[in-house]
């Protein structure tokens, strides 16, 4: 992560806030729901639980149930890596789908709601996991 971070860091620093990603949960890793990115704002305590901060991931399944709240970083950046590495191309039938189930965005799922709820957090960027291919086409 360190060498992609560092390869990056321009396009990382420049890109503007808000930017998501689309994948499918492939091999049962993950269920549908989002990852999300959050920064805190303002100061950040001394003696954190987060190892990321002022940064935090969480990750939310579409029934609304935390699996791993920012305490738990290590496994949602396992699973992170385990849904995107190696996808080095974005999948067109997925964004399409998403599209058509969110009205191109204006009706995705205030999920971040849940996990920012009286805190003072900026989202920064998003991970939607989606069902595989052959359900999405079903729906």
């Amino acid at each position: 992560m360190t060498n992609f971070l560092d390869a990056n860091r321009e396009a990382l620093e420049t890109a503007p806030m808000g930017l998501f990603g689309l994948v499918t949960e492939e091999g049962q890793v993950a269920r549908p729901g989002i990852i999300f990115c959050l920064r805190q704002l303002g100061r950040v305590g001394e003696g954190s639980l987060n190892p990321l901060a002022p940064y935090f991931l969480v990750y939310v399944r579409a029934t609304g149930e935390v699996r791993y709240a920012y305490a738990q970083a290590r496994q949602t950046l396992e699973l992170y890596r385990a849904l995107c590495a190696n996808k080095a191309q974005e999948q067109q039938v997925l964004h399409d789908h998403f599209d058509r189930l969110t009205g191109n965005g204006a009706t995705l799922p205030k999920r971040e709601d849940q996990v920012t709820e009286d805190t003072q957090f900026e989202l920064v960027t998003w991970l939607v996991i989606l069902y595989p291919d052959k359900h999405i086409l079903d729906s």
